[in-house]
């Protein structure tokens, strides 16, 4: 909401104090809606691929901690080690390639933002007496500025859109997708219980067998010291 309200304060601000300017306002919005459809795709894709990376990470250290006594006991901490520095390292790819992608939304809109203010420096200098100083100063700071607001506008919106996407998506895989219960037959519908359950209870036996099992220890395997004073 912040980058919203501070992209239209600064395109007001241009529409007043530029005046000419606001006749290439509406070209701007049409670019940046394009660079924003595309960057969209392509950062939704990525993070997608992101999110299937660090799986096998979180799914190889859930495993570790919940059984760091074996690891421990055989001696397999340098492998586990290694397995888990190999996967940390693939899943950090698509971080770089989304910021890559950052990169190159800045550049955009740094271009976008240079084209303005040669339009603006040269609508100045062409209608000179139509414009006042302070005005001029205004609108260069507000245009200087401008490619700023417009990344965090656009990186935020995408942001929006992508969490969205994702509750979409769980919402989706509820509806969708059938019990384990279900497909093996095995759930049962919920009955209600009687008020006096249960009426009567017992115990019953049938070909039942018992056995002790002495274990026997050698004692060579244990030693007792006594120490006197």
């Amino acid at each position: 909401m912040k980058a919203a309200f501070g992209c239209a304060g600064k395109v007001i601000l241009l529409a007043i104090f530029a005046k000419y300017l606001a006749v290439t306002l509406p070209f701007l919005a049409g670019s940046v809606y394009m660079i924003q459809k595309f960057y969209l795709r392509t950062s939704r894709q990525v993070r997608l691929l992101d999110i299937e990376a660090k799986a096998p990470v979180y799914q190889l250290f859930l495993e570790t901690t919940g059984g760091a006594s074996t690891v421990r006991a055989f001696g397999w901490q340098h492998r586990f080690g290694v397995a888990l520095q190999s996967l940390l390292d693939r899943s950090q790819r698509p971080v770089y390639i989304l910021y890559c992608i950052q990169q190159w939304l800045a550049l955009v809109l740094d271009m976008i933002v240079a084209v303005l203010a040669v339009v603006l420096v040269a609508i100045i200098v062409t209608w000179r007496q139509s414009f006042d100083p302070g005005a001029v100063g205004v609108a260069l700071v507000t245009v200087m500025t401008f490619n700023k607001t417009l990344a965090s506008l656009i990186k935020f919106w995408t942001m929006l859109e992508t969490s969205i996407r994702a509750v979409g998506r769980i919402k989706t895989f509820v509806e969708t997708t059938a019990p384990e219960e279900e497909e093996l037959g095995i759930c049962r519908t919920a009955q209600a219980i009687p008020a006096k359950w249960p009426d009567s209870g017992a115990i019953e036996f049938d070909n039942v067998v018992a056995s002790y099992k002495y274990v026997f220890f050698p004692t060579n395997f244990l030693k007792i010291t006594s120490a006197t004073n």
